[in-house]
């Protein structure tokens, strides 16, 4: 799903937009010459489809046109959501670079994973986290791809199937309440594709005799705007829904909650809609969702300071007064787009394009805890397709329910909802997650016991590395559950299996963490991926007592430490450089210690950035986690005979030019003087001090920046050569 398609998706369907009011503008242009100007022009206005023409006009008349024209046509068909024809340019530009602007490596991998190429998209997934700061996204569709067949697990169980309304009806977002479907779809009378995000309104939906009938809700809830996406509580007596509203701000229009109550139900009578305290004329907030005692609210927003496009955000009734909303982490909000949610209990439903999926965006379910979020997971297939697949809701039980998807039909509509259902399974199983919701993490290396009612134990389970757990059990028979691990306090869960089919029982075992507890994950820092079996050794000071741990394939490692003990960790893994910490539990005697180690590969001809060579401020003096680091390459310089490394040292741009120079070029020698002193041969060591001449960012001389955009240039780069 394009940009604008989650501008639409806050109001309407994607191809609506581009139809008629784009063209009523179509001719501002038209009195230029050259089509790559007009192309330009539009382009740069995002009138997107009216620059297709004319950039294959421009093609058509220099088939040397630069590489940089084929990719802005691709990326006028992908934000106009025709990925095939954004495939074939964004793949015909790309043939000789595009790293100067790695949006078109984005733009690209999008396409080919909605045509199902997942190992191409991979590739330029890779390409563009390599090429640009963001970190989620990229990692997330990556490690999608890596557990793609995990994806399709369920589809022998789901089946799905289209509602067909009306050829001229676009439907989407569908929402359950009280057994009545309602969602959002055009007006009637009013073509699907007019256009204009007032022609949506919200409606709900009858089943007669395998035909749907669709009604408006009344006035004042629905109005001449647009009103999308809404959750209805207190027995369907209050409602908040999702309205388009005009600002001088943004005169094309925000989204905005609503509330209204209902005042007479026999004629269907509303209060006067009220928007919620927290709307704002320069930003969207948007697609309510509402726990069942109307206390808790999640809703879409791109407010500034977010984790990247629409983050979901969550606040609470406190008397009467919505709280300010909290936005919900980095685990669920990525640097895509996260949006319909729905809340049921404790699972939280949304969609979104940053996290690993089958394409487009996908629809992921997670654990809610206070205003933290537990592993989001995919739904997988056939709910998922390489197709938009957004707004779900389940009916009573949840068996069976709706969700809406722009996945080719007969129907030729734009967005439709699908029915799903949930077959039974011959042989139930259960299958769960140990938790510690405090601190919000997986408990591995876990005992789980599986008992009758009477507490006798039937069987064992090691949760090992990734702390999940299954048992196959007898249909219409209680039983009890137990995680146990040595610093934590375990707690009973009791299951009944008397309806249980697949994933509708995820169980969270809950521990409770009562000593300290260190975890962390072990990176490739080159390309942020995990390493799998690197050596974490832990060393506790006090007594000489260690403790080895191999990492499995997502790179996690975690040790249970002893009060008023000091601690050092060791890693090692062949072709990395060694990394040492020293691990700071000083006046701790329970809690959570994180540590993410980030490993330089040994790499020959290019440069690797080692974060812990510093020295004090303003000098050239070595730092302990200096001399630790440079101890480490010694090794690797000692252990392979033919190689030789060049140091590259910098620093920002504060200060006199000269000065600065001066600086990084002591640096540079006493980083040379510190591996002669470790028996490394002067002459396979090579140190330059650059000064402020080489930053990675905007910060140089006459621009402001903040202290962490500074720092990002004061560094150490290292490059082995044979």
């Amino acid at each position: 799903m394009n940009d604008f398609k989650y501008l639409i998706i806050l109001f309407i369907s994607l191809n609506c937009f581009f139809s008629t009011e784009v063209a009523a503008q179509g001719s501002i242009f038209t009195n230029l010459k050259n089509p790559v100007d007009i192309a330009q022009n539009y382009y740069d206005d995002k009138k997107f489809e009216q620059a297709i023409p004319y950039f294959h006009q421009a093609i058509d008349e220099n088939k040397n046109v630069p590489d940089l024209i084929k990719l802005q046509l691709g990326e006028c068909y992908y934000r106009s959501n025709k990925p095939s024809k954004a495939a074939k340019w964004l793949g015909e530009g790309l043939k000789s670079g595009g790293l100067d602007q790695p949006r078109f490596f984005l733009y690209y991998a999008e396409v080919l994973s909605s045509q199902g190429k997942y190992t191409e998209a991979g590739t330029f997934y890779t390409l563009y986290r390599k090429n640009t700061n963001e970190v989620s996204r990229p990692k997330n569709k990556l490690e999608g791809i890596y557990q793609l067949n995990t994806f399709f697990e369920d589809t022998a169980y789901l089946s799905v199937e289209e509602i067909f309304v009306s050829e001229n009806s676009n439907i989407f977002s569908p929402y359950i309440y009280n057994d009545q479907l309602y969602g959002v779809s055009n007006k009637t009378g009013h073509p699907a594709f007019k256009g204009s995000v007032s022609d949506y309104d919200l409606f709900k939906f009858d089943f007669f005799n395998n035909e749907t009938i669709k009604t408006e809700l009344p006035s004042p809830i629905n109005s001449n705007s647009h009103e999308g996406p809404l959750t209805f509580f207190d027995d369907g007596k209050k409602i908040i829904f999702t309205r388009t509203v005009t600002t001088k701000v943004k005169p094309q229009g925000v989204l905005q909650l609503f509330y209204s109550e209902l005042i007479h139900e026999k004629k269907n009578k509303w209060s006067n809609p009220e928007p919620l305290s927290f709307n704002n004329d320069s930003y969207s907030c948007g697609h309510p969702a509402i726990s069942e005692d109307g206390k808790t609210l999640i809703f879409a927003s791109d407010k500034p300071g977010g984790e990247g496009g629409m983050d979901l955000y969550i606040t609470f009734d406190r008397n009467g007064e919505w709280s300010v909303p909290v936005n919900m982490g980095d685990e669920v909000n990525t640097e895509g787009h996260e949006l319909f949610p729905l809340l049921d209990d404790q699972t939280l439903y949304f969609s979104g394009n940053g996290h690993g999926g089958l394409g487009g965006m996908d629809i992921y379910r997670s654990i809610v805890h206070n205003t933290q979020v537990v592993k989001v997971e995919n739904m997988g297939a056939p709910i998922n397709s390489p197709n938009d697949d957004f707004g779900i809701s389940f009916k009573e039980g949840q068996r069976s329910g709706y969700f809406s998807s722009n996945r080719p039909t007969k129907s030729g509509n734009s967005d439709k909802v699908f029915r799903f259902h949930k077959s039974l399974v011959p042989s139930p199983h259960l299958s769960g997650i140990i938790m510690d919701f405090d601190n919000n993490l997986k408990v591995r290396g876990a005992e789980i016991l599986l008992m009758n009612e009477s507490g006798e134990i039937l069987e064992q389970f090691f949760g090992g590395r990734n702390a999940q757990f299954r048992f196959e059990l007898e249909r219409n028979r209680n039983y009890k559950l137990m995680a146990r691990r040595k610093g934590f306090a375990s707690e009973e869960t009791v299951v009944n299996t008397s309806d249980l089919f697949v994933d509708n029982q995820l169980i969270k075992l809950p521990l409770v963490l009562e000593s300290l507890l260190l975890q962390g994950v072990i990176r490739d820092k080159e390309n942020s991926g995990f390493i799998e079996g690197a050596k974490v050794i832990l060393v506790d000071e006090t007594n000489g007592h260690f403790y080895e741990y191999t990492t499995g394939d997502d790179g996690m490692y975690d040790f249970i430490m002893e009060e008023g003990s000091d601690y050092s960790l060791f890693v090692t893994k062949e072709g990395f450089f060694e990394k040492t910490l020293d691990i700071e539990s000083f006046g701790l005697n329970y809690g959570l210690i994180s540590y993410t180690v980030d490993m330089n590969p040994v790499i020959s001809g290019e440069k690797l950035l080692f974060d812990d060579i510093m020295f004090d401020e303003g000098s050239a003096t070595l730092t302990e986690d200096a001399k630790t680091e440079l101890n480490n390459i010694a090794k690797v310089l000692n252990a392979q005979k033919f190689y030789k490394i060049k140091f590259y040292v910098h620093t920002d741009s504060r200060g006199d030019a000269v000065e600065n120079m001066k600086l990084t070029q002591k640096r540079a020698r006493g980083i040379k003087n510190y591996l002669v002193l470790k028996d490394i041969d002067q002459d396979r060591i090579q140190a330059f001090g650059l000064g402020e001449s080489e930053p990675i960012n905007k910060c140089v001389d006459g621009v402001d920046c903040t202290e962490p955009e500074y720092m990002m240039n004061i560094r150490v780069e290292a490059e082995l050569t044979y």
